[in-house]
């Protein structure tokens, strides 16, 4: 049963692909249906091939293996799917008619010129900073040591230096999605100087997953800005290649291949998610054997009210992917772990409202979409930016700040709306 359910949705999957392409316009539902096939279609695919990898968490072994979480996560993917195509029939059915918006294809990108010089500039002084930085950090080796594991720094100096570069972090990330906005026709200095800020990127913060979200948030870029996809493809074709040799060359390089050489389950953990979903179903279904949250609504609290300070609120929740990785290790309750598995924040519905979570966090994704789909470009470009990334990463600080920004952005677009 499991088996044919698996292939429902990936036939599913591939029937909205199609579907996609024959869109006329630039849709936020676009990039956000790639990503979640991605990171919750493509691991079934492989474990339809491959198998379940050689998991090396008894808990999420557990889930992995378990029947009834493997049927509930294909009623998941099935129901997504479903809701996606309905998105994109709705979608096909109104293309022909004149758009009224700022959002079409051939005015996003000149839409935006007016803030052109402003984030030109600061894309080039923000690596300026970074370097000047890293000359000026305690301890230089560190930053030019690029395998060498931040969780293992016990200096209490470098370790506030490094909250600092982390910062500056995204600031790169920024840098690096202007760079790619404004390069309309993929020039090769533009490549060579967005492959150095992903460089300097690795260099300040030693991990491998902002690599990724790099190259995601450049291929939403080109599907906003309405880039064919046999363009793209080589392109990111090499790019994913690269990467995925890097994430297991850094395995090898710090000695974490000694927890599990398996590429395939390295892949799993770092690439997909699907795994992340399915233990986050089994701990709802089996709250005695797995847990993560204490009550319903737990991190959902911290999201929402995260900015209330902890002296303020003694009993304040905290992030979600501290939870989850307390579970993972087979804790019974909350306890700190010094690193931490990105889960996308699907599982953190489910881990809130339990297995209506499945349904809700769809729901949700698509009103989201719908509501980016009819704001002005930089709303759209930032929001679409962030569901992406809630996809494959988790909210942590800076997609905090990220949300304070769309809706600035938001309130001023819709003054400028009223004013015009």
């Amino acid at each position: 049963m499991v088996v044919t359910l698996q292939i429902i949705s990936i036939v599913l999957a591939a029937i909205n692909l199609v579907l996609l392409c024959r869109m006329k316009r630039i849709h936020t539902i676009i990039p956000i249906i790639i990503v979640f096939d991605f990171v919750m279609v493509v691991p079934i695919l492989l474990e339809l091939i491959l198998g379940i990898p050689d998991i090396p968490y008894p808990t999420i072994a557990l889930a992995m293996n378990d029947q009834k979480t493997s049927i509930i996560f294909c009623i998941f993917l099935i129901f997504a799917q479903l809701s996606f195509g309905y998105e994109i029939t709705r979608l096909l059915s109104t293309q022909n008619v004149p758009s009224t918006n700022l959002n079409s294809n051939k005015s996003v990108y000149f839409n935006s010129l007016r803030y052109k010089n402003f984030l030109l500039v600061f894309s080039y002084i923000v690596p300026i900073v970074v370097i000047i930085s890293i000359l000026g950090s305690p301890d230089i080796a560190y930053f030019l040591d690029i395998f060498s594991d931040p969780t293992r720094i016990y200096n209490q100096q470098i370790q506030t230096y490094i909250k600092y570069m982390g910062i500056l972090n995204y600031a790169l990330l920024l840098s690096v999605m202007v760079n790619k906005w404004y390069d309309n026709n993929g020039t090769l200095h533009g490549r060579i100087i967005r492959i150095l800020y992903v460089l300097l990127m690795i260099i300040i913060i030693h991990k491998r997953t902002f690599m990724m979200i790099a190259i995601g948030a450049c291929l939403v870029i080109d599907i906003i800005k309405g880039k064919k996809i046999r363009e793209i493809f080589p392109w990111y074709l090499i790019y994913i290649l690269f990467a995925a040799f890097y994430f297991v060359y850094y395995a090898y390089a710090t000695g974490k291949a000694g927890y599990n050489d398996d590429w395939y389950y390295e892949a799993n953990e770092y690439f997909f998610r699907s795994m992340h979903m399915r233990f986050a179903i089994f701990a709802a279904l089996n709250p005695n054997e797995v847990h993560i949250l204490d009550y319903p609504g737990q991190s959902i609290l911290f999201d929402l009210f995260y900015f209330i300070p902890r002296s303020l609120w003694a009993s304040k929740p905290w992030p979600y992917i501290y939870y989850f990785i307390s579970g993972v290790m087979g804790y019974s309750s909350y306890g700190y772990v010094s690193w931490q598995m990105p889960p996308s924040y699907y599982p953190e519905f489910v881990s809130n409202f339990g297995v209506l979570g499945i349904f809700i966090s769809v729901i949700i994704t698509v009103w989201i979409s719908r509501f980016l789909d009819n704001r002005g470009i930089i709303v759209k470009l930032l929001g679409t930016s962030f569901v992406c990334l809630l996809e494959i990463y988790y909210y942590d600080n800076a997609l905090k700040v990220l949300v304070i920004i769309i809706i600035f952005f938001y309130f001023l677009e819709s003054r400028f709306v009223k004013l015009s």
